[in-house]
């Protein structure tokens, strides 16, 4: 079997019949390993379908001996998928906006507007909600673009007491925060449930697949 990373070359390849795939294993690989998504061509359709159905069942996740040294498919207990090529993680308590928000935030004397959307970096794990059918609630991942351009300070109230009305009088103070910007964001949400693989080629996390989503 060739290496994976040549056949990764071109996602056309996958599309011929399976010349390079020894058992169905190895057809697992090939099919999650194509970028544009593991059923974007019709002869991935019938392994993948198989592999959830067997998943499913509690059977075990198929391997591929000929699919080299460092190039595998395993289930992983991964929440979230993978940040974009490019972009990694916000980390939790960061703040971040994007180069396009600043320009469109910057006032005449040169600071900039309160009202500038921020995004906040997150504890990225589920939190049950309260009742007695709660269910995990996640946050959204946010992942950016670096490098950073410039950060500012912000300066913005927070109520104190959120349960608290009229009562409480002076119910809110401010806080600075300092915000990176960069040169783009994106939001992404946690799985629906459903399984989790990630897919390594040469000894590097290459790709995340999720049966609810094939991302």
């Amino acid at each position: 079997m060739k290496k994976l990373a040549a056949i990764l070359t071109t996602a056309s390849l996958l599309a011929v019949p399976f010349a390079h795939a020894d058992d169905w294993g190895c057809e697992v690989l090939l099919c999650l390993s194509n970028p544009n998504g593991a059923t974007a061509v019709s002869e991935c359709v019938p392994p993948i379908k198989k592999l959830w159905k067997e998943l499913a069942k509690g059977h075990a996740f198929p391997t591929c001996v000929m699919g080299g040294a460092g190039n595998s498919a395993e289930l992983s207990n991964a929440e979230y998928p993978l940040c974009d090529e490019g972009f990694e993680v916000l980390q939790n308590g960061a703040y971040a906006t994007t180069k396009q928000l600043f320009a469109q935030n910057r006032l005449p004397n040169g600071n900039v507007s309160n009202n500038i959307p921020v995004y906040m970096g997150s504890e990225l794990k589920g939190v049950y909600s309260g009742g007695q059918n709660g269910r995990k609630e996640y946050p959204s991942m946010i992942c950016v673009k670096k490098p950073v351009s410039a950060t500012f300070v912000q300066n913005f109230s927070i109520v104190k007491n959120p349960n608290c009305a009229n009562q409480c009088g002076n119910n809110s103070t401010f806080i600075n925060r300092t915000v990176m910007v960069v040169d783009d964001v994106v939001v992404k949400s946690a799985y629906q449930g459903g399984f989790t693989v990630d897919v390594t080629i040469e000894g590097k996390l290459f790709k995340r697949v999720n049966s609810n989503s094939e991302d």
